[in-house]
């Protein structure tokens, strides 16, 4: 089997434009962020050939960095013939399972994050307006590549409700909510996907939210990485997030 997680960038033409382009909703950006969460499965057709069955999803949007920004989600189906001259031999040992993680504890951490999001005010002229906030989580592994997660953040968001002060809805900036969810653990990168509940949301917003994010971990303590929150399919923000964790680790 084989997983993937990609964050990368995109070019789309046409984008949103108040006079040539009034009806694209989903982005407003020709640069826009990329991102891909898929599977697969190889099979050996011979000594030199491999065969590989995908199953992706795929997102693109500017993360909430000007608006519109309803974002283009699309799944693909694909097929990968690979060629190696040097093939790679099946193992025949008997596989030994490695549990030393049982004996780590939770790991606890903190997190800061933040960007900035264009947005026309209520006179109708663009500025970028910052988008901070905090997070506190903890992470219990529960086999070789998985973890479990919850936490709660609370972010500040003054971009988004100007956006909404246009309409004659006043809004409070501050959002908070809890999050459950999990976490693929691929060696130093870590993809998570999670659920959040709105505790703190004056924003006519759904309660319900996810956050998928891709962490790299520089050592035992900090890592850095970004995450988009969304509504449904749609996406709210991206964030550049900094995180400080600390373990009781077991045996290694």
């Amino acid at each position: 089997m084989s997983f993937r997680a990609i964050v990368g960038t995109a070019y789309a033409t046409n984008p949103f434009d108040s006079f040539h382009n009034p009806s694209n909703h989903a982005y407003s950006t020709g640069l826009n962020a990329y991102l891909v969460v898929g599977t697969g499965l190889w099979f050996r057709l011979s000594d030199h050939w491999w065969g590989n069955g995908t199953l992706s999803f795929q997102h693109f949007s500017n993360g909430g960095l000007r608006l519109p920004n309803a974002g283009i989600d699309w799944p693909t189906v694909g097929i990968i013939l690979s060629y190696q001259k040097n093939p790679a031999p099946y193992y025949s040992v008997k596989r030994k399972k490695e549990n030393h993680w049982k004996e780590n504890s939770i790991r606890w951490g903190a997190t800061i994050f933040g960007n900035q999001a264009k947005i026309k005010n209520e006179d109708g002229n663009e500025r970028f307006y910052p988008i901070a906030g905090i997070g506190f989580q903890g992470s219990k592994q529960v086999g070789s590549l998985n973890a479990l997660n919850f936490g709660a953040e609370i972010f500040t968001d003054p971009g988004h409700a100007k956006e909404f002060k246009k309409d004659s809805v006043s809004v409070s900036p501050i959002r908070a909510g809890m999050l459950f969810g999990h976490e693929f653990l691929l060696g130093k990168f870590t993809f998570s996907q999670r659920l959040g509940l709105y505790f703190i949301n004056q924003m006519p917003y759904n309660r319900l939210y996810q956050r998928w994010g891709l962490n790299y971990q520089i050592n035992n303590h900090w890592s850095i990485g970004t995450s988009l929150l969304s509504h449904r399919q749609v996406a709210n923000f991206f964030d550049i997030r900094a995180s400080y964790s600390w373990q009781k680790r077991g045996r290694q």
